[in-house]
Order: C-alpha cells, then sequence, then structure tokens
C-alpha cells in the first residue's frame, strides 16, 4: 500500500506541475482545476509520441518539483487536501472485483504496465484481445501504468487513477454558482444514478459527470468556462462514446453561439481543446498505423451498414432498445418526465441553451440506436450488458438539467 501512496503523490504532483507549467507558458492565470486536467492529457500525449510510460513517469518526476510549489501557492489548498483524502479512502479501500474491471480496464492498464512499442500493439492484436477494447482510448490505463512503474502489479493500482481523474470534477462542482440544497442534489444524482458503478474502475460515472459539469460551465456558469472546455475535452480520452456526447454538445453550444452572434468570440476559447484533439487523433494513428480496429468491424462478416440495415428496417427493434433505455433506471426516468412536464408549465424549459443542451443529449440518445443496431454480437445481450452505462450521460445531465436547474436568473442571461 506504501508503493500505491508514493506513486499516487508523484503522478498528482507531477500533473499538477505540468498543466501549471502549460498555463504559465500561455502566459493565463492558473488553477488547480485546470492544471489537473491539462496534466494528465499532456502526459497522454507524450505516451502517445513514445510508447513508453517510462519516459512519462520520469517526465513526472520532474514536473512533481514543479507540482509541490504550485500546491503550496494554490488558494483553496486545504479544501484540496481534504478531498484528496476522502476519494482516496473510497477508491483504495478494496482492491478491483468486477469482470469489466479486471479484464477491461485493468487489462489494458496491465498491457501498458508489461509491454512497451511494436511489443504492446503486438499482444493488444491477439485475436482473443477484442473483448478488451484494445482500441478504447487508453489515457486511464496509461495514468495506472505509470502508477505501477518499477513495482509488480498489485490489484490496487487501477484505482489508484481514479482519485486524480475524479478531482477535477469535485473541486468545480464546490465553484459552480449555486446553493447548497443544489449541489447536494448533484451529489445525489451521482449516487442514484452511478449506483454500484462508483467508486470502482467504471469510467462511465466519471464520463457522466465530466459531461454534466462541463456542459453546465459552458452554457450557464461562463466564469468557469475554461474548466467547463476542458472537462469535456477529457471525456474522448475516457472512452469512444465520449467523442459523440462532446461532439453533440459542443454543435450545440456552436450553434447557440451563433445565433447570439458570438461565434467570433469562441474561436479563440477553441484552444483549450487542442490537446486533447492531438490526444485523440495521435491514438487514432496509431490505431490506423498498427492495425488495432473495434471488433464492430473485426467480429463478423457482414458489414457495419448490413447489420445496422437489417435490425433498422425491423420496427420491433426499436423497441428492444427504448424499452431498455427506459428500464436502465426506471425511477429516474419517470422523475425526468415529471420534471419535465414541471418545467414545461413553468418555464417552457426557459433558455435557448436549456432546449440546445436537451437537443444534444436526445441526439445521443438516438446514436445509441445506431450503435446496437449496428452491433455483431447478440443485441439481446450488448444491451442488457452496457445499457445501463452508456444512457448513463444522458439520465444524470438530462435529470440534473430538468431538477436542480438552471435557474431563472442564469436562463435569462442566456436570451
Amino acid at each position: 500500500m506504501s508503493s500505491v501512496v508514493i506513486n499516487l503523490l508523484v503522478l498528482f504532483l507531477g500533473v499538477l506541475g505540468l498543466g501549471a507549467g502549460l498555463q504559465k507558458l500561455l502566459k493565463v492565470e492558473r488553477t488547480q482545476i485546470s492544471s489537473l486536467i491539462l496534466g494528465p492529457i499532456l502526459v497522454y500525449l507524450a505516451w502517445i509520441i513514445t510508447l513508453n510510460p517510462h519516459i512519462c513517469f520520469v517526465l513526472l518526476q520532474f514536473a512533481a518539483i514543479y507540482g509541490v510549489w504550485i500546491l503550496c501557492r494554490l488558494s483553496g489548498t486545504l479544501a484540496f487536501a481534504i478531498l484528496f483524502v476522502v476519494l482516496g479512502s473510497f477508491f483504495l479501500a478494496s482492491p478491483i472485483e468486477g469482470w469489466d474491471e479486471r479484464f477491461v480496464w485493468a487489462y489494458n492498464a496491465k498491457a501498458l504496465h508489461a509491454f512497451h512499442g511494436a511489443e504492446l500493439f503486438q499482444h493488444l492484436r491477439l485475436p482473443e484481445a477484442w473483448i478488451v477494447h484494445p482500441e478504447n482510448p487508453k489515457l486511464y490505463a496509461l495514468l495506472a501504468a505509470i502508477v505501477s512503474e518499477d513495482r509488480p502489479w498489485s490489484a490496487y493500482f487501477p484505482k489508484v487513477p481514479m482519485i486524480l481523474l475524479w478531482l477535477p470534477v469535485c473541486l468545480t462542482i464546490l465553484r459552480l454558482d449555486l446553493e447548497r440544497w443544489q449541489r447536494a442534489l448533484i451529489a445525489l444524482i451521482t449516487l442514484t444514478c452511478s449506483g454500484q458503478y462508483l467508486f470502482t474502475t467504471y469510467l462511465d460515472p466519471l464520463l457522466a459527470m465530466n459531461v454534466f459539469i462541463g456542459a453546465w460551465v459552458l452554457f450557464f456558469d461562463r466564469p468557469l468556462k475554461r474548466e467547463g472546455l476542458l472537462l469535456l475535452s477529457m471525456v474522448p480520452l475516457l472512452k469512444m462514446e465520449g467523442a459523440i456526447i462532446v461532439s453533440l454538445i459542443y454543435a450545440a453550444y456552436l450553434w447557440l453561439a451563433w445565433k447570439e452572434n458570438r461565434i467570433r468570440g469562441e474561436i479563440r476559447d477553441a484552444l483549450w481543446l487542442v490537446p486533447a484533439v492531438l490526444c485523440f487523433i495521435g491514438w487514432k494513428y496509431r490505431c490506423f498505423e498498427w492495425g488495432l480496429a473495434s471488433y464492430y468491424t473485426t467480429h463478423s462478416q457482414e458489414s457495419f451498414i448490413t447489420r445496422f440495415l437489417a435490425r433498422a428496417l425491423a420496427p420491433g427493434q426499436y423497441w428492444v432498445v427504448l424499452r431498455s433505455m427506459i428500464q436502465a433506471n426506471r425511477i429516474l426516468f419517470d422523475l425526468i418526465l415529471i420534471a419535465g412536464v414541471y418545467r414545461w408549465v413553468q418555464t417552457g424549459f426557459g433558455s435557448r441553451a436549456l432546449k440546445a443542451l436537451l437537443g444534444a443529449m436526445f441526439a445521443y440518445l438516438a446514436s445509441l440506436f445506431v450503435i446496437y443496431f449496428g452491433t455483431p454480437l447478440d443485441m439481446t445481450w450488448h444491451i442488457a450488458t452496457s445499457i445501463d452505462r452508456t444512457t448513463l450521460p444522458f439520465y444524470i445531465l438530462t435529470f440534473g438539467l430538468l431538477v436542480v436547474g438552471p435557474s431563472r436568473a442564469q436562463s435569462s442571461q442566456q436570451e
């Protein structure tokens, strides 16, 4: 356990130093939230270039020296430390246990821990490796591999990066312009929706909360706009569906900016997305270079279009997917209907921004129909084993928007 704590501190201080260093280079105000998001992204970019976690670990060790100095100068250090300890106590209370935790997320992390360069891709291209989603982004797996650097593999190592990845979104919630009851309700939403997946190495609750808080900040809390953009930029580096969600949300945001005649001002702010975009494109290039492909294209002799059309032209298949989406979290579905009717009667959904964001989330639900209709696996089995996690961003963001807010004052500012 002591080795876990030591490597966690190196990782934490290193990414803090890297993120703060980039902000200093760009001559912008340093914040701990931005540093904690930019740091892992920069480490991931370094790994995509070198394909060697050891080089990334050495980079973090040097950056940790600057990270110590930054930590002493940042405001809110006490709350920062308390949150760090609380998250650590929850995540490190037990080792990984779930099937997906061990054979998907931990498998990829252990592969990065054991293999480097060409050897890694040869391992990920094994015929039996399709089930671990080898083409998925490797940000989380890289951080877990760095934590285990120069030490025997442990069942605790995969949980350590989750502490670091959850810190930015938790700190952003504390800085939101919300009442205490609203923050408490956000915590309740997270606990209710995430259920058994919270405080595990499943990335779905983290992805959903990054989407929720990032979108909230981007649309309704503009003083924290940089943090909102960075939270959203990390989402495609966690799981592949993150790219779909963020693309829809950002498209809705640009549409809103165009309607409000402020589209030019958004181009400068979009530069905060560049590091994550470089990582996303770089990893896609590596997959193309080494022939890593999704089981959607390798696990069936039929093409994606053939499978999709066969199911899309059968009306009963739509009900199979829709019913599963509703049953994935039936209580929240009913509450969303009630809250939606109430908000419609009271304010007509209020601002254009709220309507645009809700539209983006329903578009994401529509994309899930495409994904499940095109699966090379048995669709019923695929839905049963994943629908409660893939719909998590929709439920958390939609319920949060309708129940927590935004307030009428915030809505009026968007008109």
